[in-house]
């Protein structure tokens, strides 16, 4: 989000779930975050995001796939964003 004169109210819940192993993967994750933004002098209301997030390690590689949809409300524009991500370790 973009800065504001009348601050940032970051007001959010996540609900999350794993498994240790799920056949040939380990640490399997998923999670789901709702964000409400809204400023911290007035009662603007700036918008809601959802993220999503789905991850597992295989071997050395751990495998990320992540959401976000952020509605906005009269601020910025709406934006939704995906991407992949791959880690490794030795």
């Amino acid at each position: 989000m973009k800065e504001t004169a009348d601050g940032l109210h970051d007001m959010y819940a996540t609900l999350a779930h794993g498994w240790k192993r799920s056949g040939s993967l380990i640490a399997v994750t998923f999670s789901a975050s709702f964000h409400r933004f809204s400023s911290d002098r007035l009662a603007l209301h700036y918008g809601d995001e959802l993220d999503l997030l789905a991850s597992a390690r295989i071997d050395r590689f751990l495998v990320s796939a992540r959401f976000a949809h952020y509605r906005a409300d009269k601020f910025a524009t709406d934006t939704d964003k995906f991407w992949l991500q791959i880690d490794w370790s030795l």
